[in-house]
């Protein structure tokens, strides 16, 4: 019997009101850097600093889409050096009124576009938020569980949204290595949705969950990425009742031009051999000739169009069209067809 723990790792930190106050000011400046959208009207600005965090956030009134403000932000915030990570859609009470928050970050400054949704006047509010705080890591750590290396099992995230997800992960480690399904050894790979994760024994006796970073170019300790894309295309996949089949980082996609440039896609997964992830992504710059497609590693993709791994989990069969709306769907004469 194994019991899974969740602990607060409290690592020492020496911070102070001043450091928060410089950040604070920073922050402005990039803020002040930003060039508005164009099509909006400020309403209301604030800012804010205490101990380890710091806070600016300015709220707009437009007439403008959600798409459109996604748009136009991740062409200016890249601009300046921020990097797209990850959208959520914001519901209310269990609703779901159009509210969508596209995340971003630069360092360990986060930013965040908040569009609330249309009111009965055709009007949208939305705010910009740029934001710095210093987390403490969020541990899930095994207590009796049997590896071959005599370790326990921890891993680790940094954000509190993450830590259900983080100890489901574990139990299912857990569960496997009792079944006997899965060796629980420094370097063995778990293989948990999409990416990729890896034990590595520390000095503190346990074996530590790491995974690869966002460009798949190295290990580093922590499932905050993995999680996150567990979480969404999960989420994808109930939304359009598909089951989850999600491809490995290092399985090949088929793209046209204009795929790795940002234009609009529309694309299909088909039944593939092993090496090939079964997506197909072209856009309107295709020219119709096979010869024109190329092949990329899916861990490529995913980091320069952070926008579509949430939809690389539905399985063979499926197609999405984004080239003027978000439009899903199962085509069955696609699995009588081979790629």
């Amino acid at each position: 019997m194994f019991i899974v723990t969740i602990v607060t790792m409290i690592y020492t930190l020496i911070i102070r009101t001043p450091r928060a106050k410089q950040v604070a000011e920073q922050l402005q400046q990039e803020f002040n850097s930003l060039a508005m959208f164009p099509q909006a009207t400020a309403t209301h600005s604030d800012k804010s600093y205490k101990d380890a965090q710091a806070l600016i956030v300015s709220r707009y009134s437009t007439l403008a889409s959600y798409p459109e403000l996604r748009a136009y932000y991740d062409t200016e915030l890249p601009k300046h050096g921020w990097r797209f990570v990850s959208e959520r859609t914001v519901t209310n009470w269990g609703r779901d009124p159009g509210g969508k928050t596209a995340h971003y970050c630069k360092g360990d400054w986060s930013a965040d576009v908040e569009y609330i949704g249309r009111d009965t006047d055709g009007m949208s509010d939305y705010a910009l938020a740029l934001s710095w705080v210093v987390t403490k890591d969020l541990a899930v750590i095994t207590d009796g569980l049997a590896t071959t290396d005599g370790l326990e099992v921890r891993a680790t995230v940094s954000e509190g949204r993450l830590l259900r997800e983080c100890e489901e992960l574990v139990r299912f480690v857990a569960h496997r290595a009792a079944q006997g399904a899965l060796k629980i050894s420094d370097g063995q790979e778990p293989g948990y949705g999409y990416w990729r994760t890896q034990f590595i024994a520390d000095e503190e006796g346990f074996l530590e969950m790491w995974e690869l970073d966002p460009k798949g170019e190295e290990l580093l300790r922590g499932v905050n990425l993995t999680l996150r894309y567990w979480i969404d295309q999960h989420e994808t996949c109930r939304r359009f009742h598909s089951e989850f089949v999600p491809p490995r980082p290092d399985q090949l996609v088929v793209v046209s031009e204009g795929v790795f440039e940002g234009d609009n896609v529309k694309v299909v997964r088909y039944s593939s051999p092993e090496h090939m992830s079964g997506w197909w992504m072209v856009t309107d710059r295709y020219n119709g000739k096979i010869d024109s497609l190329r092949t990329e590693h899916l861990v490529h993709l995913t980091f320069v169009r952070p926008d579509l791994s949430k939809y690389i989990a539905l399985s063979e069969g499926f197609r999405f069209d984004l080239t003027t709306q978000e439009d899903v769907w199962f085509d069955e004469a696609v699995l009588r067809e081979e790629a």
